[in-house]
């Protein structure tokens, strides 16, 4: 008997194909071998509509050779920048779209290149998770200045030291040394807005200890007299 049904779910679900094996694995083992070419098609994919492989233009085996390891070294950089979005909980393209748009070193002046101030705080998380920050941002910038009219004298480029402490640090677990928990700044809280909202009147003076300057004692003092002091300072 035939379970229409579980049959629509399964159409509905992954719709129908066919696979031709040329050993018998069985379906189950056949199915799992195929999705295993999923990484391949991803990557290729991602080769050709986003970083624009679908075309060598070139048409030496040299070209070609060249092209592709571009591609295989921005692959792997992509591959970095996927892992560094995760742990952010971002988009990927997204947050490579909105860095590419974002982040520019624009001509400013016919002779001066400074950095857009169009970034927001996720690209600046997503840059530090790389050491980068907005100093050494400013810092590119001013080097793509100098480098204007001048000849180049080299191609390597590397990212500029900077002393300021822009780049975020990851902190371990629990609370920073030195800082109170969530119930000490609330004690606090109310305690001073107690005070704010207090009269003056029922502010009381704390005691510094001792009888008041001017008063008396509670039991009444008896005199001696001078045969009675005699006696008391001759023992």
């Amino acid at each position: 008997m035939i379970d229409y049904d579980a049959w629509d779910d399964d159409m509905v679900g992954k719709g129908y194909f066919a696979i031709v094996s040329s050993r018998d694995f069985g379906p189950e083992e056949v199915l799992r071998i195929y999705g295993l070419r999923e990484a391949s098609e991803v990557q290729y994919s991602i080769l050709k509509s986003q970083e624009g492989m679908d075309t060598t233009r070139v048409h030496t085996t040299s070209g070609i050779l060249s092209k592709f390891h571009c591609a295989f070294v921005s692959s792997i950089i992509r591959c970095e920048i996927l892992l560094a979005c995760k742990s952010l909980d971002y988009d990927t393209n997204v947050m490579i779209a909105r860095i590419d748009r974002r982040i520019r070193v624009i001509l400013s002046s016919p002779d001066a290149y400074t950095l857009s101030k169009a970034y927001r705080a996720e690209e600046l998380k997503l840059l530090a998770r790389f050491g980068i920050s907005v100093d050494q941002l400013e810092e590119m910038a001013k080097s793509v200045a100098k480098r204007f009219g001048a000849e180049a004298c080299s191609q390597v480029r590397r990212i500029p030291q900077t002393t300021n402490g822009d780049v975020q640090k990851r902190r371990g677990r629990g609370r920073p040394l030195g800082s109170k928990n969530k119930r000490t700044l609330q004690r606090e809280a109310e305690e001073s807005s107690r005070k704010i909202y207090e009269p003056e009147h029922t502010q009381v003076e704390k005691n510094k200890g001792g009888r008041p300057r001017g008063s008396k004692d509670k039991h009444p003092r008896t005199r001696r007299t001078k045969l009675e002091i005699l006696q008391a300072t001759s023992v």
